[in-house]
């Protein structure tokens, strides 16, 4: 009965917030997790998370998602120390900014499963002004992460019919050219440890992918698994490391993110908001009638 009051009365939402870690992201192989310094939060009505970033002109620019509750959108958005700012005019729900460097220029793929399709743009003037470049290819794709390997563009991902099980391998020879499915698709199928949560990275010769763990709530924790084999036709990885969210945000931690010898990360705590009498008439009435 109170559960229910209290879901009557307020409205239980989610707040991410970003955290610097100034450790390399292998140092969350060992068995304490690397301090953090978190951002300063935004207001309940609305949150930021899926960090990624650059040192570029010697100052450190994170790309990063920022949900609107009111207009239930997530929009990209850029940070260079006090400047914050919304850099991507999209017309769907976008998140998960994805940096790739190659050849001397910088690219973003965001997560705009909405448009079934994942299009990278390329940096006019980093991390202010984009262009999109092309779309790589359609689907209902969510958090696409790139990987370069033994001279091959791999792209790691999950589908929109089962966003936290199921991963999926694309490969490319060129950035730019035809991503074709890999053979084995989908190649894992494991809550625990299959959607992308950040920059997979190369350790003492070892290759380490970041997972989310949804299993108790969606971004409940991180799985880094180490991948054994990669190649068109082959893939394998084995499970090494769980990663627990931090205290403060005990809630969950869904983004491992490397940066020039830094990590950004994310994480999860619930806030509660006092629903206006009108929301609570509503519901109140639509729980008569149904």
């Amino acid at each position: 009965m109170l559960k229910k009051l209290r879901g009557l009365f307020f409205e239980g939402r989610t707040n991410w917030n970003i955290g610097i870690v100034d450790a390399p992201i292998e140092d969350f192989l060992k068995n304490e997790k690397p301090d953090v310094k978190w951002l300063d939060e935004v207001s309940n009505k609305e949150f930021t998370a899926d960090p990624f970033g650059l040192i570029h002109h010697g100052k450190l620019g994170i790309m990063f998602e920022h949900y609107d509750y009111e207009r239930k959108l997530g929009e990209i958005y850029a940070r260079v120390g006090d400047r914050v700012e919304k850099v991507m005019n999209l017309d769907v729900h976008a998140s998960y900014p994805f940096l790739i460097e190659e050849k001397g220029e910088i690219y973003c793929v965001p997560e705009t499963n909405q448009a079934n399709e994942v299009a990278i743009y390329k940096a006019v003037d980093f991390p202010w002004e984009w262009e999109k470049k092309q779309v790589l290819f359609k689907g209902r794709v969510s958090d696409a992460t790139f990987f370069k390997h033994d001279g091959m563009w791999f792209c790691f991902y999950t589908l929109a019919d089962a966003p936290h099980s199921k991963l999926y391998i694309r490969y490319a020879k060129d950035l730019f050219g035809e991503w074709k499915e890999h053979k084995k698709n989908h190649v894992k199928n494991d809550v625990t440890s299959s959607r992308p949560a950040g920059s997979i990275f190369v350790h003492k010769g070892k290759i380490y992918r970041p997972a989310q763990d949804c299993s108790k709530t969606y971004g409940g924790s991180v799985t880094i698994s180490e991948i054994k084999k990669l190649s068109t036709t082959v893939f394998e990885e084995v499970e090494i490391k769980k990663i627990e969210p931090y205290d403060s945000y005990k809630f969950g931690i869904h983004t491992l993110s490397a940066v020039n010898g830094m990590t950004l990360v994310d994480g999860k705590k619930y806030s509660y908001r006092l629903r206006a009498l009108g929301e609570i008439l509503q519901i109140i009435q639509r729980k008569i009638w149904h």
